[in-house]
């Protein structure tokens, strides 16, 4: 059987490389979807080991609540700060904008560029 630490050693490898995975997909088919699922892994290994293994005391998992209260606060903060204008940079980007907004054609990265709030809700 593992050891806390070896566990704590294998969670945070995990997350560590889900995190990386999350930037390879962003960066290489630009996949945000996936993206975004990777991320949420990384940082939902933190204390999910718990659920499973049972093994933090009452204080470390309050300190460990009290850290998701801290990341929430964060998160709030960026979902509620005003949404920045994207331009997309290469030809296969406007594409791929232009078939998640359903709009024509555009000639230049000017006219491409858009409002995030415009995309369609999920």
């Amino acid at each position: 059987m593992a050891t806390a630490e070896e566990l704590s050693n294998r969670y945070s490898q995990m997350s560590q490389s889900l995190i990386r995975q999350a930037q390879e997909e962003l960066d290489g088919a630009g996949d945000y979807a996936q993206s975004s699922e990777k991320a949420w892994g990384a940082v939902a290994e933190a204390l999910h080991i718990n659920f499973y293994e049972n093994r933090y005391d009452r204080d470390e998992v309050q300190l460990r609540l009290d850290r998701c209260r801290e990341l929430l606060d964060e998160l709030e903060r960026i979902r509620t700060s005003p949404p920045r204008r994207y331009t997309p940079a290469t030809q296969e980007q406007i594409h791929r904008l232009e078939r998640l907004t359903r709009r024509s054609p555009t000639v230049t990265a000017e006219e491409a560029a858009i409002d995030i709030t415009a995309l369609p809700q999920v």
